[in-house]
This record gives structure tokens, C-alpha cells and sequence, in this order.
């Protein structure tokens, strides 16, 4: 048999390839913990109790939260209606 000079296409190298433009990622926003956010309260949820948020959150049952997500949670929590007891109890 004889050997045949075969020459492959030139392979490109990491120098000659094109490369795509790097995109910064982007940083998700931080997630605190319900401790967090109610030690933080007073900051985060002005005008609103630190009971409030405490009961909002653990209601809400999630261990983690965004400060957008907390707010939610916690201004729904403290704008719902409180069912009245518009029952008459008998003898009083």
C-alpha cells in the first residue's frame, strides 16, 4: 500500500475563532431569611408592626424571601378584611 498524503482542512484555533461578545450575568437580588426580615422591620415595612410581618411570613410559610416578595406578602396580610362576629351571643 501506499501512503497518500491526505491534508486536512485547516482546523480552527482558539485564536481564530470567532468568539461571542461575554455577557455579565445578571445578580439575582438577595434573598433574606424570615428572621431577617423581621429583625429588620422597622426598616423594610415602615409603619407596620414587626407582629405583623412575623405573622405574614410564617402564614406564608416559605423560609426565604426578596425584600419585592416580602413587601407583597406582608402588605396583602395586613390590607385584608377581618371577618366580624356579627353573631349575638344570648344572656349578654
Amino acid at each position: 500500500m501506499a501512503n497518500k498524503n491526505v491534508s486536512a482542512a485547516p482546523a480552527e484555533t482558539a485564536e481564530s475563532a470567532p468568539v461571542a461578545p461575554v455577557k455579565a450575568k445578571e445578580a439575582a437580588p438577595a434573598k433574606y431569611t424570615t428572621a431577617e426580615l423581621v429583625a429588620a422591620a422597622a426598616s423594610v415595612f415602615p409603619k407596620t408592626h414587626r407582629d405583623i410581618v412575623a405573622a405574614a411570613l410564617r402564614m406564608d410559610g416559605r423560609g426565604q424571601y426578596t425584600k419585592a416578595e416580602a413587601q407583597a406578602i406582608v402588605t396583602a396580610f395586613a390590607t385584608r378584611p377581618i371577618p366580624s362576629n356579627t353573631t349575638k351571643k344570648e344572656g349578654k
